[in-house]
């Protein structure tokens, strides 16, 4: 088969390392498992025509899959050169300017143009998006090749309030640049359900769960001194025993959930040597997380590391004495998956896809209770023998996931969108 795959959020995620969130490393993994894959005959594109950062990365990753040109070339040529451009005009930041700038140019393309030549299009046999709005001119009938879309979570549509305006209208603009043609790949069985939910119309048969898997980076870190490492690099205490969570600054995350309970517990059971450890880089409204940290009476006790890296996040999970997620709404749920594979006890949410991911292996809570919240932290904190148990259970539920897995049953969601 022959597969135009849009890497354009591998080349974002390349230009700035900010942009290195799950999705970045879903199409990553995608990209590299279908390279690998005996059944395609891969071409990557970019439909936000970022073409030079595109390149970069595969340079980076040592990948020599051929790189399309968009059609037309010139308006590579314009966002490259908008792209890198900083300083001020007027006495602001141009970088308003720039992002302005690149928006109409992208929107251009999606309307318009196309990421490849109508040629290149039509000798392949599947154009996979995994994030990005499908070209317009696959919308015709009959037009080569047949569309897939992969779909990680509806949150922006479900719940509003906990995204800004501009989440929900791009999720929109993705889902409709959908026709009767295409066929979506969901991460989970919740977010399938959720997209057959609010989209009637999309006929069922079309909607295919590949579940995710953890990068091979994620595992039991046996190294004492590499956790010490990592802990001095993030201003950890070296003698700091910790709990830790993973994600975007952002309200989604229940973080305000997370830090009042963490501050409940260390001060009504007076413990001295607990801290509370946020990874993660800022996202919208970050400063509700920022509030409850003041506000929250042990400020010295949480550390925010701002974004790691995942060479380091192994360890940092490694020497965690549980890793904490009351997630309100997720389409998947990586981090859990990567704590779990390095065989860190899980705390999480009973809600939308976790239960799906974490199974009988994490403590499952009702993300508004605070109060089990807070006991399922306590009782961590004070067993060994639990988290002992609970570490054997993650690694070998983790172990049910693989991006082969992922890999093999796309490629088999492409034979029957063919067949």
């Amino acid at each position: 088969m022959r597969v135009l795959f849009d890497i354009s959020v591998l080349g974002t995620g390349h230009h700035n390392r900010l942009a290195k969130t799950g999705v970045f490393r879903v199409v990553a993994q995608l990209a590299t498992g279908l390279v690998a894959s005996d059944d395609c005959q891969v071409t990557f594109c970019a439909s936000r025509y970022n073409l030079s950062q595109c390149s970069g990365y595969l340079s980076s990753v040592n990948n020599r899959t051929p790189l399309a040109k968009p059609f037309p070339p010139w308006l590579s040529g314009i966002y490259d050169r908008i792209d890198p451009v900083d300083g001020t005009i007027c006495g602001g930041s141009f970088s308003v300017y720039r992002s302005r700038l690149l928006g109409l140019a992208y929107s251009l393309g999606l309307r318009c143009l196309s990421p490849v030549d109508e040629s290149t299009l039509a000798a392949a046999d599947i154009f996979h998006s995994p994030y990005d709005p499908l070209p317009r001119s696959l919308q015709r009938a009959g037009t080569r090749p047949v569309p897939f879309l992969t779909v990680y979570d509806l949150i922006p549509l479900k719940y509003p309030q906990l995204f800004p305006e501009f989440g929900a209208r791009m999720m929109r603009e993705r889902l409709a640049s959908c026709s009767g043609r295409t066929t979506y790949l969901c991460i989970s069985e919740a977010t399938r359900r959720d997209l057959c939910e609010l989209f009637p119309a999309i006929d069922p048969a079309r909607t295919v769960v590949t579940p995710l898997a953890a990068s091979d980076l994620f595992r039991p870190c046996d190294s004492a001194d590499g956790i010490l490492a990592v802990k001095a690099r993030y201003g950890v205490p070296a003698d700091a025993a910790y709990l830790l969570s993973v994600c975007t600054l952002e309200p989604r995350k229940n973080l305000q959930q997370t830090i009042g309970s963490f501050a409940r517990l260390v001060r009504q059971e007076r413990i001295q040597d607990l801290w509370l450890v946020l990874t993660g880089a800022e996202g919208w409204d970050d400063g509700a997380v920022v509030r409850a940290i003041d506000d929250s009476g042990v400020r010295e006790r949480i550390i925010t590391t701002g974004f790691v890296p995942d060479e380091d996040l192994s360890a940092l999970y490694g020497g965690a004495v549980a890793f904490v997620y009351p997630s309100l709404y997720e389409g998947f749920g990586l981090p859990p998956l990567e704590a779990m594979q390095c065989g860190t006890p899980v705390i999480t949410s009973n809600t939308s896809s976790l239960p799906e991911v974490v199974g009988d292996a994490g403590i499952m809570v009702d993300p508004s209770d605070a109060e089990a919240l807070c006991q399922a932290m306590l009782d961590l904190y004070h067993s060994a023998e639990l988290r002992r148990q609970m570490s054997m259970k993650g690694i070998q539920r983790a172990a049910s996931f693989s991006w082969e897995r992922c890999v093999r049953e796309t490629v088999q969601a492409y034979r029957r969108a063919l067949g």
